[in-house]
């Protein structure tokens, strides 16, 4: 039982630092996607990045309709257990 736990424990704690991703209206190349995000409403799965290198990726992903990206708000449990958290943007 303890080698379990033991595994267990390992195997969530190595399953910080990944790379957030635009939870894609158009879908993802590299996973499903829940498809929360539109042209103008971003949605991006993270972890622990700080919100200066989301709004950079949000601004990205704006910018393709020559607008900027405005934070609205953070959701925690929302995308995956590697990247738990969401970060949403307006374009404006």
């Amino acid at each position: 039982m303890k080698k379990y736990l033991i595994i267990m424990c390992l195997m969530f704690t190595s399953c910080g630092g990944h790379t957030p991703y635009v939870d894609s209206y158009a879908g993802r190349a590299d996973g499903p996607s829940l498809r929360r995000s539109t042209a103008h409403r971003i949605a991006i799965c993270f972890d622990d990045t700080s919100l200066a290198d989301l709004q950079t990726i949000a601004d990205a992903e704006c910018a393709k309709i020559s607008q900027k990206a405005v934070y609205d708000k953070t959701e925690p449990f929302s995308c995956s257990l590697i990247t738990p958290l969401t970060a949403y943007f307006n374009c404006q």
